[in-house]
């Protein structure tokens, strides 16, 4: 009864509107934090690299953007500040394993 009567708070919360994107190179991390916040109801979407996590952020409006600091090729501070310059409305989590 506890999962079915707070389905409904979930329906009506604000982080439906909420667009997280989820930039990982690491495919098991980056599905396990899709179902972290897919779980709490936010709308995700993910990139495996810098340059996908540019052409997503081009392309549609998030929130918040999880990033992974240490990539191959560029790196996660390297997109923390082009989203900051380009989409300063983007909160940044940066995350490290």
């Amino acid at each position: 009864m506890g999962d079915s009567a707070s389905a409904p708070a979930l329906a009506q919360s604000p982080a439906l509107a909420t667009r997280i994107l989820i930039v990982d190179d690491d495919p098991l991390i980056r599905r396990q934090l899709e179902g972290l916040y897919a779980a709490h109801a936010f709308a995700v979407d993910s990139a495996s690299n810098v340059e996908e996590a540019l052409e997503k952020l081009s392309a549609s409006e998030f929130s918040l953007a999880v990033v992974d600091m240490k990539m191959p090729g560029s790196d996660g501070i390297t997109l923390t500040g082009e989203i900051r310059q380009r989409w300063p409305a983007v909160d940044v989590i940066i995350i490290t394993g």
